[in-house]
């Protein structure tokens, strides 16, 4: 019985021996083919590209670098091995020219003029405009005047509905729905006034190279210049349609 014990040691630390062998060859090798990659291949430097994509997205943008703020520069993938030489890159074209939001561009990377590997290089970028915002709460169907706006720099990422810079886009428009103070006025915040509405007494004109007619009528609903409108000829009683030329004229086709 003590001489089976005697030998089932005598074999596990056989065992443990063989084991640690294996470790120490497979150590060696491992540093063996990691010496022979460095001799043979370069690593390379994934930072350089990233600034270099940073440059190129600012040149290549509709809008002014000071306008720009580009964040989370990432090259997929992180590690790349590249034979001895000579790096350059060479950047695909991005669509479009005002780029906004999360944009990627295939980089093709060469040795020595060659190309030799492809990269993607990723990033997210923020553009900042000074734009017209409410300057005091705007009911619904407000008319806009100059003293009721104001202005703030915002990132156009959360104007996807679009913005106004200039005050003459936007004064007398009507505001579609209520805006706070300080709210963006955006493209889809605003309609044109109405200057006719259900009741409004106008002149309903017809007209030709050769004849020109003019009725009084009354308009069935409201509607803003250029509205085609329901409009009824007070003298016939017959509705017609009309497109609204101001608060006191609609004209028809003859």
């Amino acid at each position: 019985m003590k001489t089976g014990m005697k030998d089932m040691t005598i074999d596990m630390a056989a065992f443990l021996t063989a084991i640690l062998w294996i470790g120490l060859f497979l150590n060696i090798f491992s540093y063996t083919d990691a010496w022979g990659q460095e001799a043979t291949m370069q690593l390379m430097d994934t930072e350089a590209l990233a600034a270099k994509y940073v440059a190129y997205l600012k040149s290549h943008s509709s809008w002014k670098p000071d306008e720009m703020e580009i964040q989370n520069v990432r090259i997929n993938p992180r590690t790349i091995w590249l034979p001895k030489g000579k790096v350059s890159y060479s950047i695909q074209e991005s669509a479009g020219g005002a780029l906004l939001g999360r944009v990627s561009s295939l980089v093709t990377i060469m040795v020595d003029g060659k190309p030799v590997r492809r990269a993607r290089a990723c990033a997210t970028i923020e553009v900042y405009k000074s734009v017209l915002c409410a300057a005091q709460g705007l009911r619904r169907g407000q008319i806009i005047s100059e003293r009721d706006l104001t202005r703030a720099t915002m990132p156009l990422s959360k104007l996807k509905t679009g913005f106004y810079q200039r005050p003459g886009d936007v004064i007398g428009m009507a505001a579609r729905r209520s805006l706070r103070p300080g709210q963006a006025i955006t493209a889809d915040s605003l309609m044109r006034p109405a200057v006719v509405k259900r009741g409004s007494r106008v002149m309903i004109v017809a007209q030709s190279p050769a004849i020109i007619v003019k009725v009084p009528g009354q308009v069935q609903e409201k509607g803003a210049v250029g509205d085609f409108v329901r409009v009824m000829n007070l003298g016939s009683h017959r509705v017609v349609i009309a497109r609204v030329e101001d608060r006191n004229t609609v004209r028809v086709n003859f």
